[in-house]
């Protein structure tokens, strides 16, 4: 484990701030988020079945979005991690997703 230690003054007093970092907790994380995001990427691999299906309920974009954001929400994970784009062809509605990559290297930043 790794620990950064410094004082400064927070809140109108001099304070003690301890930052640790610790691999094991870092390789845990990062298999959590890549769990999860493999899951939301089968979830729109779905929803891409299902609007190419034209099946009712999945020809509205901003409804697609928003349940993309709520499977987010449920993982409590931010909406960005994968960029949903939307085109109108002589077959309908089409979706493309890819994942974010600099969206998902910030969040391995903050882990450990």
């Amino acid at each position: 484990m790794l620990v950064y230690r410094t004082k400064d003054e927070y809140w109108g007093k001099e304070r003690k701030v301890v930052v640790t970092y610790s691999p094991l907790t870092a390789r845990k994380q990062t298999y959590t988020l890549d769990s999860k995001l493999e899951v939301i990427r089968q979830e729109l691999l779905t929803i891409r079945a299902k609007m190419s299906n034209k099946e009712p309920h999945w020809r509205n974009q901003e409804a697609i979005r928003k349940r993309y954001l709520r499977l987010c929400q449920r993982f409590h994970l931010p909406g960005d991690l994968y960029a949903l784009e939307f085109s109108q062809t002589a077959d309908g509605l089409v979706m493309s997703f890819r994942k974010d990559m600099l969206a998902v290297e910030r969040k391995h930043m903050m882990f450990g």
